[in-house]
């Protein structure tokens, strides 16, 4: 982190790129891949996962955005360990 960066606006660009990540490859014309999926699973140690999901839900208010909305609704949360590539068994066996 940079040193007069505050915790959560490093958290927020995260989730903002996060948001972005799922309308660039969900949304628009890409809408027919979004019907097929049945969930969206997000898993993190602590409270991350718990804050990205808060995060979303005000910004498809905010931004009043049926996708978003749709996102929100498929959520399930997970609990794992770290934040590495290797918490996906982890997460998958939850």
């Amino acid at each position: 982190m940079f040193p007069n960066q505050h915790p959560v606006v490093g958290k927020n660009k995260f989730f903002d790129a996060t948001i972005t990540a799922l309308r660039k490859h969900f949304d628009g014309d890409m809408q027919a891949h979004w019907k097929k999926v049945s969930c969206v699973v997000v898993g993190s140690p602590g409270f991350t996962r718990e804050n990205f999901l808060h995060y979303l839900r005000e910004t498809s208010e905010r931004k009043n955005s049926s996708f978003l909305k749709s996102v929100v609704s498929k959520v399930i949360l997970s609990h794992c360990s770290s934040g590495f590539k290797q918490a996906l068994k982890e997460i998958l066996s939850d």
